[in-house]
């Protein structure tokens, strides 16, 4: 082997940014499933080995296999949930706009200076609630269509004494013209918040008209992408200081005082049970009879690239915290024609990994395993 897959390679990734954020997550969640998420492999009698990784055309390598959490707030779990959920999201926008409707992007606040983060996630996600059943009445009693999404996200400021910007980000889809929306719906949500003993400004409130489909594209990738939000080195909050959740996480995990532990734990508390993303019943009309999408590609499965991993490998992946460069070396391999050599060691390794016993562990197969990943990775 005349040189390894070096570190360096790796730095600044997407993919290495999600691990290490779910090497944190392991450590410090309160929640047993995300701090047991990727960790043992989902063992079926019928699978031809434990762990499988999959790289179709145009999209990163992955691994399936796994017992995961599917948490929205997981770095990892989340980008598969946001991908999905983008997917719908688009269609939905992109073909209410060909039909003429009008789309508005509308994001509700919630005063940071006051309350418990349990509190702040109460009053908001009550308050919006009462507000959709408020603007569905309206939609029966002015004759028109509503079809609505939800998401809530929030920014983190830990320097702060309330470091949690909570926020709701929605889309609001009418199939006519509503005279004075805006004034409607923040006057309503003004109401409603306020009774919860939270107050809003208007400056805080943001309600705009989408009239073209590029800006569905931008909306999305500032809500939605998650790459995005860990690997850029831009604030994402519009708080001075104030990071995206997975930002935030990315730029504490090596090095977390007590305080900044203590602000992820007690917001992933807080969220348990609670549903991050909604979409209103309706939402399928908008999508039916769609055969394609922009945001969709048909994937050849014939140019899939899958290898499977029996358990001696996997633990001895684990034990060197290479899963991230695992799934790196297959993406560079499909690039770069210097990482071959590379890659073929690593189907070597597989393939030996899941004949004859793949779901037997065996302490002396993970310490070789793990002397070959260490030359192979460096």
């Amino acid at each position: 082997m005349s040189h390894s897959v070096r570190p360096e390679h790796d730095k600044g990734s997407f993919t290495a940014s999600k691990w290490d954020c779910l090497y944190f997550q392991r450590k410090y969640s309160p929640n047993k499933a995300m701090s047991l998420c990727c960790v043992s492999p989902a063992i079926h009698e019928e699978d031809t080995g434990i762990v499988c990784i999959t790289k179709s055309p145009g999209k990163p390598a992955s691994y399936s296999g796994l017992v995961k959490c599917n948490g929205y707030w997981c770095p990892v779990c989340a980008y598969s949930n946001r991908v999905e959920k983008v997917d719908r999201l688009r269609a939905g926008l992109s073909k209410a706009l060909s039909q003429g409707f009008n789309a508005y992007f509308v994001t509700y606040t919630i005063n940071r200076q006051i309350g418990t983060i349990k509190e702040k996630v109460d009053a908001l996600q009550g308050s919006y609630r009462k507000l959709i059943n408020r603007l569905r009445n309206k939609a029966k009693r002015d004759k028109f269509s509503l079809y609505f999404s939800k998401t809530l996200d929030v920014t983190i400021h830990d320097r702060s004494v309330n470091p949690y910007h909570l926020h709701i980000h929605s889309v609001v889809i009418t199939d006519r013209k509503i005279d004075g929306l805006e004034d409607w719906i923040f006057d309503r949500y003004k109401k409603l918040i306020d009774k919860e003993g939270f107050d809003v400004r208007k400056c805080a409130f943001d309600f705009k008209e989408i009239k073209e489909t590029e800006g569905i594209s931008s909306y999305l990738n500032k809500t939605y992408d998650i790459s995005k939000e860990m690997n850029t080195t831009n604030k994402s909050g519009s708080i001075h200081n104030s990071l995206g959740w997975f930002k935030w996480i990315s730029s504490i995990n090596r090095n977390p005082t007590l305080k900044q532990i203590g602000i992820y734990r007690d917001f992933l508390a807080a969220m348990k049970g609670r549903r991050t993303i909604d979409f209103s019943r309706n939402w399928k009309q908008l999508i039916e009879n769609i055969e394609s999408c922009d945001i969709a590609t048909e994937i050849d499965e014939s140019k899939d690239i899958r290898l499977y991993i029996g358990l001696n490998l996997w633990e001895a992946i684990k034990m060197e915290r290479l899963e991230a460069k695992v799934l790196l070396l297959v993406d560079k391999a499909t690039q770069n024609k210097k990482f071959i050599k590379h890659f073929e060691l690593l189907k070597e390794l597989c393939s030996l990994s899941i004949s004859p016993a793949p779901h037997l562990a065996n302490q002396r197969k993970i310490l070789r395993y793990q002397g070959i990943l260490k030359i192979l990775f460096g």
